[in-house]
């Protein structure tokens, strides 16, 4: 007697979008070459207008798709427009900051650190989920839900606030 209990679906693989900072050739053929699916502007826009394409149109578009994005702009997070546009569209956004890294070692560094991206990258949170965040070092840090909260007007609103962190 076959059994009523459906299987799962399998999961589509994991898809990552490149910015253009991290080149259009050397890490985006390492990444397929490992069996990764990788967009890069120019796939997704086409060659003209991969350079004209801001940065919040293609991080609001990518994590729309769900594609988990990649970048070398460590200054992405201070623009806000950028921020927003990753806020707002809960991208999961990983960024290798050393600008001086050779295409070789980010190739290394992303191919190491795969599974881990992978795992970080999983859905939001749900209702009664929760999370943890170790510091490695004393500050004050601001956090914001993407689940509980949105920014109206440059202002949080929702679940946001300051954790103050000491060494003890």
């Amino acid at each position: 007697m076959p059994s009523s209990r459906r299987k799962p679906q399998p999961e589509s693989p994991p898809e990552f979008f490149l910015d253009r900072g991290l080149g259009r050739y050397k890490i985006p053929h390492a990444l397929v070459d490992e069996g990764l699916i990788v967009h890069t502007l120019a796939s997704v826009y086409g060659d003209d207008a991969e350079e004209s394409v801001v940065d919040e149109i293609w991080i609001s578009d990518a994590a729309a798709m769900g594609w988990i994005l990649l970048t070398k702009d460590r200054g992405i997070r201070y623009v806000d427009v950028e921020r927003e546009s990753m806020i707002n569209a809960g991208a999961r956004i990983f960024c290798i900051s050393r600008s001086d890294l050779t295409a070789e070692v980010m190739i290394e560094w992303l191919l190491r650190h795969k599974n881990r991206i992978l795992q970080r990258a999983r859905k939001p949170l749900g209702s009664g989920e929760r999370t943890a965040k170790r510091f490695r070092r004393a500050g004050t840090y601001r956090y914001r839900c993407a689940r509980h909260s949105s920014i109206v007007d440059g202002a949080c609103r929702g679940m946001c606030g300051i954790v103050h962190v000491s060494r003890g």
